[in-house]
C-alpha cells in the first residue's frame, strides 16, 4: 500500500517545475529563506506555514531549487500520515487487514491525494493531526498514561499549528475528553497531566505571536490578522447563517470520506439495526432528518440543491481550475449526483455504526475511540473559521473539511470490529478510488504545466510578465510580490457599487478571474493563457497537453488581445 503510493510518484510528473493554486506562497517563502536567511511570512497567506517551510528548505537544500522538489516532499511527508494511520487504526483494536485498508483509504482518496502533490497546507496538516492522534491515544488509552506518548502527540499537535491554526484543535479536543471523562484528575494531577497534553504546543503558540508579532513584524493588509476579523465581521448572524449549511457539507464529505468502509459494510447494517435500541432510533432520525431539512431549505439556491462545495474536487476532474478557459467536465451530472448519493447514504451508515457503538465508549477499552471522537467534534468545529469568508458564495472548500478523514475512517473501523463486512470489496473501492486519484492528479499536474510553459515561452519571447495572465498559481508566483511593493489595487466593493453583476465568461468553460485582485493587481492581461479559445482575443499558439480522463485532445492556448503587437 505505502510501495504503491510511492510509486505513483514515478508515474506521475511529480517534479513539474509549478506552482499549484495558493502554494506558491509557501514556496517563495522557502525561496527566500534559503536565499536570503530569512524566515518571512508573505501577507497573502492566512496560514501560519512555518514548519512547512522549514521541511520544503530541507528538501530544496539536499535536492535543489525546483518546486518540483517541493511537491516531492510533500509527497514524503504524507507517507508518514499514512504509516500513523495503519498505528492508529491498531490503537484502537483494529485487524491488521482492516488498518491496512484504513491507511490505504486516507492516502488515495482523491482530496487527500491530489493534495498531496501540492505544496499546500493541507497534506502536512492532516499528516500530523493523524501522528498526534496516534500518539495522545497510544499514551492515554490506558488505565496508567504514558507521558512519552503523550508528550510526543503534544509535540506533533504543535507541530500541526505552526502549520495551520486549526492543528491546535487537537490539544482542546484532548483536554476536552480528559475532562468529561474524569481523567484529567484534580490538583497537581491535573495540573501534570494538563502540561503533558498541553505544554509544548502552548510553548510553540506563544513564540510564534511573538516572533510574528514583534520579529516578523505584522505586514500591511496581513491575512493572518483578517483571519480573526471573520468573526466579527459576520457576527452573530453570519455565524447562525453558515454552520446549518457546514453540517450538511461535513456529512457529504464526511460519507464521501468513509465510503469504502460503508460499502463493504452493507451486508452488516441489518446486524447493527438489530435490537437497535428506540432511542437509537430517535436520534438517527433526528441526524437524518435534520440533515435533509437543511440540505432543502439551505441549499435550494446552491448548485441546483446539490450541496458540495468543490475547489479540488470537481466534475473537471482534481485540483482547481484556476485558469482562464478552465477545463471540461471529466465525468457528467449523473455521476456527479450518483456520488453524493453514495455519500449520503455512507454517513448513514456511519451514523448508525456509531451510534450502535456509544456505550462502549464510555469503557476502559473504548477510551482511545471515545478520544479521537472528542478530536473529531473539535476538528469539525475548526471548518467554521476558514469558511467565513465564504459564507456569501461557496460556504466553504472541499480540502477544509480534510482533518476529518484519518479520525473519522478510524472511528467506523474501530465501531465495525464485531461487525463482519466484505473486505475484498473496500480494497475494490481503493482500486477504483486510487485510480481516479492518480490520472486526475496527472491531468491537473500536465494542465498546469503546459500552461506554465506556455507562459514561459512567452516571456521568453519578450513579453514581460506583467502583461501575461496565465492563472492563479503563475500570476502569484510572478507578480504578487511585486504587485503588492507597488501597491497596485482592484478595488472589488467600487465595482460592485458600480453594478457589475459577476465575471465576464469568454468561453463555454470559462471561470471568473479571481487572482487577478488578490494576487496580480499590476497584470495588464494583453496576453492571456487559457484553455480554451475566449471571445474577443486572437490566437496566438496553441499546445496540446496530455489528459488521461478525457477522451478527446486536449490543448493549451495563448491569446493576445487584439492591437497588441507580438514581439519577434
Amino acid at each position: 500500500m505505502l510501495g504503491a503510493f510511492a510509486g505513483a510518484a514515478f508515474v506521475l510528473p511529480t517534479l513539474s517545475p509549478t506552482a499549484i493554486s495558493d502554494d506558491f506562497l509557501y514556496a517563495r517563502s522557502v525561496e527566500i529563506l534559503l536565499r536570503d536567511g530569512e524566515l518571512r511570512i508573505l501577507p497573502a497567506a492566512a496560514v501560519t506555514g512555518v514548519f512547512q517551510i522549514m521541511w520544503g528548505a530541507l528538501f530544496q537544500a539536499v535536492f535543489g531549487d525546483s518546486l518540483g522538489v517541493l511537491r516531492a516532499a510533500t509527497v514524503t511527508f504524507a507517507l508518514f500520515g499514512g504509516l500513523a494511520m495503519y498505528g492508529l487504526c491498531r490503537e484502537l483494536g483494529v485487524a491488521r487487514g482492516r488498518s491496512a485498508l484504513g491507511a490505504a483509504i486516507c492516502l488515495f482518496n482523491p482530496l487527500s491525494f491530489v493534495l498531496s502533490y501540492t505544496f499546500m497546507t493541507d497534506a502536512y496538516l492532516i499528516t500530523l493531526i493523524t501522528v498526534a492522534a496516534y500518539c495522545y491515544v497510544r499514551g492515554l488509552r490506558g488505565d496508567v498514561p504514558d507521558g512519552r506518548w503523550t508528550v510526543a502527540g503534544s509535540v506533533f499537535a504543535g507541530l500541526g499549528f505552526l502549520v495551520r491554526q486549526p492543528g491546535i484543535l487537537v490539544v482542546v479536543g484532548v483536554l476536552t475528553y480528559l475532562a468529561a471523562s474524569g481523567r484529567l484528575g484534580r490538583g497537581w494531577e491535573a495540573v501534570r497531566t494538563t502540561a503533558r497534553v498541553a505544554l509544548a504546543p502552548a510553548v510553540m503558540v506563544a513564540v510564534y505571536v511573538v516572533w510574528f508579532r514583534f520579529v516578523h513584524g505584522v505586514p500591511e493588509g496581513s491575512n493572518q490578522v483578517g483571519f480573526f476579523r471573520e468573526f466579527p465581521d459576520a457576527g452573530i448572524g453570519g455565524v447562525l447563517e453558515l454552520v446549518p449549511r457546514l453540517v450538511v457539507l461535513g456529512a457529504i464529505y464526511t460519507g464521501l470520506f468513509v465510503l469504502p468502509v460503508a460499502v463493504a459494510a452493507v451486508r452488516g447494517v441489518p446486524g447493527l439495526l438489530r435490537r437497535f435500541a428506540s432511542w437509537r432510533w430517535l436520534a438517527l432520525g433526528v441526524l437524518v432528518l435534520g440533515v435533509f431539512v437543511l440540505a432543502v431549505g439551505d441549499f435550494a439556491p446552491f448548485h441546483a440543491r446539490r450541496p458540495w462545495s468543490p475547489q479540488f474536487f470537481r466534475q473537471a476532474g482534481l485540483g482547481p481550475t484556476d485558469l482562464r478557459g478552465g477545463r471540461p467536465d471529466a465525468f457528467g451530472d449523473a455521476a456527479r449526483d450518483a456520488i453524493l448519493a453514495l455519500a449520503a447514504a455512507s454517513a448513514v451508515v456511519l451514523a448508525i455504526a456509531l451510534l450502535r457503538r456509544l456505550r462502549p465508549l464510555r469503557t476502559a477499552g473504548g477510551a482511545g475511540a471515545g478520544l479521537l471522537g472528542t478530536i473529531a467534534i473539535w476538528l469539525a468545529v475548526g471548518v467554521l473559521a476558514p469558511s467565513l469568508p465564504l459564507r456569501d458564495g461557496n460556504y466553504s472548500y472541499d480540502r477544509y473539511f480534510l482533518p476529518l478523514l484519518p479520525v473519522m475512517v478510524a472511528l467506523l473501523l474501530w465501531a465495525l470490529r464485531p461487525v463482519r463486512i466484505f473486505t475484498p470489496l473496500a480494497w475494490l473501492a481503493v482500486l477504483i478510488m486510487g485510480v481516479f486519484s492518480v490520472a486526475g492528479t496527472h491531468d491537473h499536474l500536465t494542465y498546469q504545466e503546459a500552461a506554465w510553459e506556455v507562459a514561459a515561452d512567452a516571456h521568453a519571447a519578450g513579453i514581460d510578465y506583467v502583461d501575461i495572465d496565465a492563472g492563479a498559481a503563475w500570476d502569484g508566483y510572478r507578480l504578487y510580490e511585486y504587485s503588492y511593493g507597488k501597491k497596485f489595487t482592484i478595488d472589488l466593493k467600487a465595482l460592485a457599487d458600480a453594478g457589475l453583476k459577476g465575471p465576464l465568461l469568454l468561453s463555454e468553460n470559462d471561470v471568473e478571474a479571481w487572482w487577478i485582485p488578490f494576487y496580480a493587481a499590476a497584470v495588464t492581461s494583453e496576453y492571456v493563457v487559457s484553455g480554451e479559445v475566449l471571445v474577443g482575443y486572437e490566437v496566438v499558439r496553441r499546445m496540446p497537453y496530455s489528459s488521461w480522463l478525457q477522451s478527446e485532445n486536449q490543448y493549451m492556448y495563448l491569446l493576445r488581445r487584439p492591437g497588441t503587437d507580438t514581439p519577434r
